[in-house]
C-alpha cells in the first residue's frame, strides 16, 4: 500500500520511490510520545526518563520470568497430561493480559524502583552522612532493593525526606524472604490489625507511624508475616 509520502514527485515531473519504506514521521512521533511520558512521569514526581524506565522494566521482566515461568504440564508424566487433556485440562500458556501475575508484578517493581532513592539522595533528605544510611541498611532500620550494586531506598518508609517515626522499631521485625513488592504492599496497605478509634477506619503501618501511633503494634505484627 502506498502511503501519502511513499510516492514522491522529482523536478521532471515524474514518479520516483524512496529507498526505504519507513515513515520519515516516525522518529517525531517517538520523540512526541517520550516528552509526553517524561511530563506524565515528573508530574508524578518521577525523575526517571522513559528510555531509562524501559530498560528497568526489561530487566525486571527478565528476573521474573527466570523465577516463575515454568514449561506447562512440566514434570507431569506424558500419559497422565493425556488423562487430564480428556477430561478438559490445558497445559498451553494463556495470555493472562493486564491480569498476568508476572506483567503486574514487573509493572510493580519497576514504578517502586523508578522512584526510590539512592543513599546518597536518602541521605541528603535525612540530613546524614551516606555511611549513616549504609550502616542503617545493614542494622536493617533502612529499608534497601540492591539493584545493579547499588542501595534503591523505596520511598514507602520516608516522609518529606525523613524515615517514618518508628521505622527502625517494624523493619528489623520483617521476615529476610520477603520480596520488595511484598514489603511495599504491606506498608501502604489498611490492616485490620491497625484500627485507628479516632479516625474510625483502618489504618496502613505507613500511617500508623505517620500518625505518631505506638510501632510496637504493626512490629508485632510484621514479626508474624
Amino acid at each position: 500500500m502506498l502511503t501519502m509520502r511513499s510516492v514522491v514527485s522529482d523536478r521532471a515531473g515524474t514518479l520516483s520511490r524512496p529507498q526505504s519504506g519507513k515513515d520519515e514521521r516516525e522518529p517525531m512521533i517517538a520523540s512526541h510520545a517520550n516528552r509526553d511520558v517524561q511530563g506524565f512521569l515528573r508530574s508524578r514526581g518521577i525523575d526517571t526518563l522513559p528510555e531509562s524506565l524501559a530498560r528497568i522494566l526489561q530487566a525486571v521482566v527478565e528476573n521474573l520470568r527466570q523465577i516463575v515461568r515454568v514449561e506447562p504440564g512440566g514434570g507431569i508424566p506424558r500419559a497422565e497430561r493425556e488423562a487430564l487433556r480428556a477430561v478438559g485440562f490445558t497445559f498451553e500458556e494463556e495470555d493472562l493480559g493486564a491480569n498476568d501475575p508476572v506483567a503486574r508484578a514487573a509493572a510493580e517493581m519497576t514504578a517502586l524502583l523508578a522512584t526510590s532513592l539512592t543513599a546518597k539522595q536518602a541521605a541528603e533528605g535525612m540530613g546524614v552522612d551516606p555511611s549513616r544510611v549504609r550502616q542503617r541498611l545493614a542494622d536493617r532500620t533502612l529499608y534497601g532493593v540492591l539493584w545493579k550494586h547499588r542501595w534503591m531506598l523505596p520511598l514507602f518508609q520516608f516522609h518529606k525526606g525523613t524515615s517514618l517515626p518508628g521505622l527502625d522499631r517494624v523493619l528489623p521485625e520483617l521476615p529476610t524472604d520477603l520480596s520488595p513488592i511484598a514489603v511495599e504492599r504491606w506498608f501502604l496497605r489498611p490492616s485490620p490489625d491497625l484500627h485507628s478509634e479516632e479516625l474510625g477506619r483502618e489504618l496502613s503501618p505507613r500511617e500508623w507511624l505517620l500518625a505518631g501511633l505506638p510501632p510496637e503494634k504493626p512490629a508485632r505484627i510484621a514479626r508474624h508475616l
